[in-house]
C-alpha cells in the first residue's frame, strides 16, 4: 500500500486552486507541467516544503 503526501496547489497571488494527494516519493520542479486531472494541467512556478506541499502555479491548456 502506498503513502500519500498533501498538496495544495495556489497561484502566483497565493489563491488555493486546489488539493491533492501525490504519493510519497514524487517529486516536482519548477518549469514542469503537470496533468492534476480533474484539477486541470498547469506550469509549476515554485515548490515549497511543508505540510501540504505547496506547489505554485499557473493554468494551461490541455496539448491536444
Amino acid at each position: 500500500m502506498s503513502s500519500m503526501t498533501p498538496h495544495a496547489l495556489v497561484d502566483a497571488d497565493e489563491n488555493e486552486l486546489g488539493r491533492c494527494g501525490m504519493e510519497t516519493g514524487v517529486s516536482f520542479a519548477a518549469g514542469q507541467t503537470v496533468d492534476l486531472g480533474s484539477l486541470g494541467f498547469f506550469r509549476i512556478l515554485d515548490v515549497r516544503s511543508g505540510d501540504p506541499v505547496v506547489l505554485v502555479v499557473e493554468p494551461r491548456a490541455r496539448p491536444a
